[in-house]
């Protein structure tokens, strides 16, 4: 495989002509692909925690694929692989397309400068393209993290944080009572020796979902009130804030409509369905708003004595719906802007959690969620075709490259009980709520444990301290290892969307975890020779090893004596 840059824009876009001009999406270069009939490419998917990453093929004359901040492609018969992107990421998220046909392949990258507008000549800077090349997938992601880490800045806790989160069982139908509550059990739990550090709440705490001074009525007490509860408990407190979004019967949407995004004809951008209900987007371009943020920033860290702000968004394909009111300025410039607001508002001693445009947040969150919502669920609504949870824990175990170098990576908690939530989102539909199977929970108990990052739980802790058992399941996780995570094999010569093979090397210990994504028994020789030891079994295994679908093994490596 060849690969030669055909066009290199410069690193600024200006307007050479005598009338105003939007650049919008620019072409910024393209690299030309020949000598291969088919590669492999690693697609990425940067801008949410929920969009998708995974691996796949390209046969040329097929669909464009389009990956957002960088893409990895390789061929066959070439063990060079080449990372396409930007060395930073402050005017766009960035976009790469693979295309092209016959045995010529083109990967073009584009910066999108939203509604911009710029004035005869007036300039903009623009994000420098980046070409990498090595037989060494590990450490070609790890470069490119190194580099752009470079640019943007670097910003983690120096211990990887540990708590209770109460979303994936009681969402926005949680009370002062089951706060309250599981903090007693938690308390009782930490002085059997559980690592909790904190107690967060998430969404559903206050008026309107997103009213923040306003706690709704199932918190007679209001949150400052929990917040002192929790910390003379002996944990920090911590909360989520979705600055972003507003519910359209807040104050604030009330008495300053002028603040909220708008749509070319002047319309306010209208969210139907949000985790705030309707809404509308704050456009943090007009004057007042950064001030109002910087408020809000200061209640939760003065008044309820936050120490780990847990953001929502910000989603820059909602903000991408309208114009900002300045005209100077990329989405992507906004939102690094609101984050900067927040990380200076809130001081060091506080924990910033992302959960938006990841290259938005780099040098600025010290966690990032770099998957989306983990519920028990293996295929959406029981249809093979809408896999849920491979995709969920394949995001986590890919993204794991980015861990301690741009951030404390961040998971969407664990769960670990054996019952449904009565309050799932699947009970608004009408149905019951699934449980992992045994087999899938060692899934993602193996994904938590060889891919590290902030670690909650997220069960009903009283009814938990009625069933040790299942606490017991998580176990090994605590003390959270620390190392980095290398992918075995990268690339899957069968299709499949995810490698099967990790390595975690943390301190003198060396764990292996191999998946099963299929929908059947399948049988894996392990890739590293040595004793082992299985965390599941507690057993030694060795060659071959049969994993029922849907599973998972988790191996130790025995020392030497």
């Amino acid at each position: 495989m060849i690969c030669s840059a055909t066009y290199h824009s410069e690193n600024r876009i200006v307007n050479s002509g005598s009338m105003a001009m939007e650049p919008g999406k620019v072409r910024r270069g393209s690299w030309e692909i020949t000598g291969c009939r088919k590669v492999r490419y690693l697609r990425f998917g940067l801008n949410m925690p929920g969009d998708p990453v995974y691996f796949s093929e390209y046969l040329p004359g097929g669909e464009p694929v389009q990956s957002v901040s960088l893409l990895l492609v390789k061929a066959d018969d070439d063990p060079v692989i080449r990372l396409f992107g930007f060395r930073s990421y402050r005017y766009s998220d960035g976009e790469l397309i693979l295309s092209g046909a016959d045995d010529h392949l083109e990967v073009t990258a584009y910066s999108d400068y939203d509604h911009v507008r710029l004035e005869p000549g007036e300039a903009v800077g623009a994000d420098e393209l980046l070409l990498l090349e090595s037989a060494d997938f590990n450490k070609l992601l790890q470069e490119w993290a190194e580099l752009t880490a470079a640019e943007s800045g670097r910003r983690f806790p120096v211990r990887i944080p540990t708590g209770w989160n109460d979303w994936q069982y009681y969402r926005n139908e949680k009370t002062e009572a089951d706060i309250l509550a599981n903090c007693d059990a938690l308390a009782k739990l930490r002085r059997q020796g559980l690592d909790c550090e904190f107690i967060q709440i998430d969404g559903g705490y206050c008026l309107h979902l997103s009213e923040w001074e306003t706690a709704k009525p199932e918190f007679p007490h209001g949150i400052a009130a929990v917040s002192e509860y929790v910390r003379r408990a002996g944990f920090k407190f911590g909360i989520w804030f979705a600055p972003y979004i507003q519910n359209i019967r807040t104050k604030v949407f009330r008495e300053h409509p002028e603040w909220f995004l708008r749509d070319g004809d002047g319309n306010i951008v209208r969210l139907g369905k949000s985790n705030v209900g309707e809404s509308a987007l704050m456009d943090y371009t007009v004057d007042g708003t950064l001030d109002w943020l910087r408020a809000k920033i200061r209640m939760l860290v003065d008044a309820w004595q936050v120490k780990w702000i847990k953001l929502d968004g910000p989603n820059i394909s909602l903000y991408r719906r309208g114009v900002l009111n300045s005209r100077s300025t990329t989405v992507q410039q906004m939102m690094r802007q609101t984050l900067q607001v927040i990380a200076e508002e809130a001081g060091s001693g506080v924990l910033i959690e992302g959960e938006g445009s990841m290259t938005a947040a780099a040098g600025l969150a010290d966690l990032h969620r770099v998957q989306t919502d983990n519920h028990p669920i293996w295929f959406l609504d029981g249809d093979p075709d809408r896999p849920y949870a491979r995709q969920v824990y394949g995001k986590e175990l890919i993204m794991s490259f980015l861990h301690r170098v741009w951030w404390c990576n961040h998971r969407e908690n664990i769960i670990l009980r054996d019952f449904p939530s009565p309050h799932s989102f699947l009970c608004e539909q009408g149905r019951e709520e699934p449980v992992f199977t045994t087999d899938e929970q060692r899934v993602q108990l193996a994904a938590a444990m060889i891919a590290p990052g902030g670690l909650l739980l997220c069960d009903p802790m009283p009814e938990m301290l009625k069933r040790p058992e299942l606490l017991h399941q998580a176990d090994f996780l605590f003390p959270v290892s620390e190392g980095r995570t290398e992918i075995l094999d990268p690339f899957p010569a069968d299709g499949c969307p995810y490698p099967r093979f990790y390595r975690l090397k943390t301190g003198s210990d060396t764990f292996l975890a191999i998946f099963n994504w299929n929908d059947c028994l399948t049988v894996f020789d392990i890739p590293v020779n040595g004793r082992w030891f299985s965390l599941f079994s507690k057993t030694e295994v060795s060659s071959p090893i049969r994993l029922a679908p849907h599973s998972a093994e988790l191996l130790k490596l025995v020392r030497k004596p």
